[in-house]
């Protein structure tokens, strides 16, 4: 979809914008919730040791989402499982993250041909239960889709949840509001979705259709333009003291996580169902947890889209 003609694009995002809508996603926290519990669950049996956030949280909620979102069947589980291992351990290989998106786009195929003989209850078969053949989206395009929305709603969700925690640890203060409810996770939330963005800083690129002045500098016609959100989400123009992470002005109106116009993340309302259900239960269930060392000592990976902590090593209780 995203590198789609505009023609196209329109046509494809509007028929996905009937199913991922706000309504949507709010009929899935429950089962989110209960997604985010079940590793909690697995957390709580790990002892009294330290335990990392990354690997054992943050890594571990989106995949249960994923499979609720498209209600995927236990024999499929497996495989999206294991594409998600693939995925992150992937990283800086381009050769390896090829053979890891193979692997899902054969999940993919398996479910929309398992949707397309008996529509069931997931977002694939709703999809093509309200939907006129004529409307519908071709087999591949129904593949794509799956691709699409797992390969935004499983890295960038892990990285943004390991992100958040790690900005949490760094400032207390913040922490503690979020923990005693001075401060609701909704708004929580946005703020860290403003300071504490998943990527690497490089959204893309796009290039100038005729002479513009950015900044005080002239780009000519046809020139490549590289952009960067984090930098926008760092606006002194339009965020008030924007190097302070503070939790109360959490507002969608602060950050372009999501991005904007046309292709506007058609899963942020679901992703923020996840991290507000995420981060919430996660204190209600340990109100002690704190970082086992220095959160300023943390070191960082990267890979091809997202910059995030190695390991996040936490005391639950």
């Amino acid at each position: 979809m995203a590198l789609a003609d505009p023609e196209r694009h329109a046509r494809w995002r509007r028929t996905l914008a009937t199913v991922l809508t706000p309504r949507h996603a709010e009929s899935l926290r429950k089962a989110v919730g209960q997604a985010v519990d079940e590793v909690l669950d697995g957390l709580a049996e790990a002892g009294p040791d330290p335990v990392d956030m990354v690997s054992g949280f943050a890594y571990q909620v989106p995949v249960r989402v994923l499979c609720e979102l498209f209600d995927l069947p236990e024999e499929l589980r497996p495989g999206l499982w294991g594409w998600a291992a693939q995925v992150r351990a992937a990283a800086p290989s381009t050769a390896a993250f090829g053979a890891a998106m193979g692997a899902l786009f054969g999940v993919a195929r398996q479910l929309v041909e398992k949707e397309l003989a008996a529509p069931g209850d997931g977002l694939i078969g709703s999809l093509i239960a309200g939907l006129d053949e004529d409307a519908r989206p071709s087999a591949d395009e129904l593949v794509s889709t799956v691709v699409l929305l797992a390969t935004a709603g499983y890295e960038s969700t892990a990285v943004q949840f390991a992100n958040g925690l790690l900005a949490l640890f760094q400032h207390p203060d913040q922490l503690a509001r979020l923990r005693d409810g001075t401060v609701t996770e909704a708004a929580a939330v946005e703020e860290i979705l403003r300071y504490a963005q998943a990527g690497t800083g490089f959204a893309g690129t796009t290039v100038t259709t005729e002479e513009v002045t950015l900044g005080g500098i002239t780009l000519p016609e046809g020139a490549t333009v590289f952009i960067s959100l984090d930098s926008a989400a760092r606006d002194e123009r339009h965020v008030d003291r924007p190097d302070t992470f503070d939790l109360a002005r959490g507002a969608a109106r602060t950050h372009l996580t999501f991005g904007a116009g046309a292709h506007y993340c058609l899963g942020s309302s679901l992703a923020r169902v996840e991290l507000q259900e995420g981060f919430g239960r996660l204190l209600r269930r340990f109100p002690a947890l704190t970082p086992a060392a220095d959160p300023a000592a943390v070191e960082f990976t990267a890979n091809l889209f997202h910059r995030y902590p190695r390991e996040l090593k936490a005391v639950l209780r």
